[in-house]
């Protein structure tokens, strides 16, 4: 097989893959007690844990079919810290745009249903905040050890952390 068809190949089994993350994140949210599911839960536990073990048995067959065929799945390239603080930040964005103020195109609010919505964003932004803090960087003896790939990644994207100049006008 040609580089093209591996990449090919690559390409559609990772799409799987995130199919098969999706799924058993489902089946995994069958158990969850979240306040706003995604799906109703119409199959029982029993048939939950056998779908779990199913779709990690497609990874492994994935995983057994890649060895043959000698191929390698490219690392991660995304820090979880980091998407975990994008994460974040869309939450506290998406509060802001349901802030007293913001909501004043759907109609007034009492004086006490804007106090009501204030205090259930300022709660939401301070528990987010408390997230924030779980993710400080750990102390050196704690960190994980990164591969020489990943410390070479980290550098290969200094330049984008860099500020940028702002934008002048020209004067005349």
């Amino acid at each position: 097989m040609n580089a093209n068809h591996a990449r090919r190949l690559l390409a559609t089994l990772a799409y799987v893959d995130r199919l098969l993350e999706e799924a058993e994140h489902l089946v995994a949210s069958s158990s969850s007690r979240g306040l706003f599911p995604r799906v109703v839960v119409d199959i029982p536990p029993r048939q939950a844990r056998a779908l779990a073990e199913a779709i990690a048995g497609c990874r492994r067959t994935m995983l057994r079919h890649l060895r043959q065929l000698d191929l390698e799945a490219k690392p991660p390239t995304a820090s979880l810290r980091h998407t975990l603080k994008v994460q974040f930040t869309s939450a506290e964005i998406a509060l802001e745009d349901v802030r007293p103020r913001a909501l004043r195109g759907y109609g007034e609010l009492s004086a006490e249903e804007a106090e009501a919505i204030a205090k259930v964003i300022g709660d939401l932004h301070g528990a987010i905040e408390r997230l924030r803090t779980l993710l400080a960087p750990l102390p050196a003896a704690t960190r994980p050890r990164f591969s020489c790939r990943e410390r070479s990644m980290r550098g290969a994207t200094r330049h984008l952390r860099a500020p940028r100049p702002r934008f002048q006008r020209p004067q005349g």
